[in-house]
């Protein structure tokens, strides 16, 4: 995989790429301090709020900067924070453990807790993440994990792209404003199992899964909702049409984190320069 830093500098033409530093924060298993890789993408307007991008099982890639690019032209800082590289893992994908999900859900907090530290910062910090990011991400949005562990919690909002809804998360409660993304045919992390959550944390309204509504490039073969379709529901414009929920209005993820974490303007006010159909799932 390539590193990280690499990886940012084919972006830094499209998107002011400020730092690439380092968080402080924590091992759960024996509270030893340890940092982890941080790579910032400043808004043009300061300060302003702050979304985490929480990368996927394969480690930080291009698919997360570009959404933190994209991020950042909606107007937020994007931070993309890398678990693995510090800890020596370089993928969590046939190793779902190897960084545990509670593990980079205290990543995300400590994160959000330096973010709001900054002078850039609006003090205001969502988190979205991305499959075994996305994970952490419902451990995140938890009432008791943050603070059990470190005796606070300090994100304001978070977005979960196809995680794995596993049953152990009913027994939690949850803290923070939270949707979920999900393909109902998503052969990695089932639908079914998120919906039994939504219905536990009450997201009846915020949790998006998605059925066949489009066809492919021949105009014949159905595409089933998985994971590149759910995706284009974060962004504004009509490829948040390609798709439509079940049972409820469609409610994109750059307009609920407009709310929970940035009180600015809607969809219908903003016109983002990058179109978020072109950005591909990932795992």
């Amino acid at each position: 995989m390539k590193s990280f830093a690499i990886l940012s500098t084919s972006f830094m033409l499209s998107a002011c790429v400020t730092t690439g530093g380092r968080v402080d924060t924590l091992n759960i298993y024996n509270k030893s301090p340890i940092q982890i890789g941080a790579e910032v993408f400043k808004a043009d307007k300061l300060p302003a709020p702050t979304v985490l991008v929480m990368h996927g099982c394969g480690g930080v890639d291009a698919h997360h900067l570009q959404w933190a690019n994209q991020l950042q032209q909606w107007g937020f800082n994007a931070v993309v924070i890398d678990s693995f590289t510090t800890r020596s893992v370089s993928s969590a994908c046939t190793k779902v453990m190897n960084v545990p999900p509670l593990q980079r859900a205290i990543d995300a907090h400590l994160a959000a807790k330096w973010v709001m530290s900054q002078e850039w910062s609006e003090k205001k910090v969502g988190v979205l993440g991305f499959s075994h990011g996305a994970w952490a991400t419902l451990y995140a949005s938890t009432q008791q994990d943050a603070e059990r562990e470190i005796g606070a919690s300090y994100l304001t909002s978070a977005v979960a792209f196809y995680p794995y809804c596993e049953t152990s998360l009913n027994f939690l409660s949850r803290k923070l404003p939270l949707q979920i993304h999900i393909g109902q045919d998503d052969d990695w992390t089932p639908a079914t199992m998120c919906k039994d959550l939504a219905r536990n944390w009450n997201l009846v309204k915020t949790i998006l899964s998605m059925s066949v509504l489009t066809t492919d490039s021949t105009g014949s073969k159905p595409i089933k909702a998985s994971r590149v379709q759910t995706v284009v529901l974060c962004a504004c414009g009509p490829s948040a049409q390609i798709l439509k929920p079940i049972g409820h209005q469609e409610d994109t993820c750059v307009n609920f984190l407009t709310r929970h974490c940035a009180d600015r303007r809607s969809c219908a006010q903003r016109q983002p320069e990058v179109n978020g159909s072109r950005i591909p799932a990932k795992a």
